[in-house]
């Protein structure tokens, strides 16, 4: 028996509102395979808030997520030396808040905290 799975993603934008800084969108996912068209509601949330130490936390709004959603990080630094680099870890996620610590790595291998105001996170969650 062959079996053949074909999948075709496309979002369709239903409406979108902002919450302070972040904004949040609720789109319906159109899944199909086979010939057959499935379509679930979803939730975007976007938001940009400069690095505090000790941790970043990004609140959703009630009934943003029903489940764990996906989570894209960008770190944004300003111009600074060659002589180090930053990166970001999920070091939380849940349906209500997902949490990201930022890293200054040296090129001598040193790896610290990155001090609060020192970048800026992007973040992009997506699910159910």
């Amino acid at each position: 028996m062959k079996y053949s799975l074909m999948l075709a993603t496309a979002m369709m934008l239903q409406f979108f509102t902002s919450y302070s800084v972040m904004t949040v969108a609720k789109i319906t996912v159109e899944i199909e395979s086979d010939g057959i068209i499935e379509r679930f509601p979803a939730s975007l949330a976007t938001e940009s808030l400069s690095y505090t130490a000790g941790g970043l936390v990004f609140n959703y709004p009630l009934d943003t997520f029903t489940v764990t959603p996906n989570v894209a990080i960008t770190v944004e630094a300003a111009s600074h030396a060659n002589t180090f680099t930053f990166t970001a870890e999920l070091t939380a996620n849940s349906t209500s808040s997902s949490t990201v610590t930022v890293y200054k790595i040296s090129n001598g291998g040193t790896v610290a905290e990155a001090s609060s105001g020192e970048v800026t996170i992007h973040i992009s969650s997506r699910g159910l």
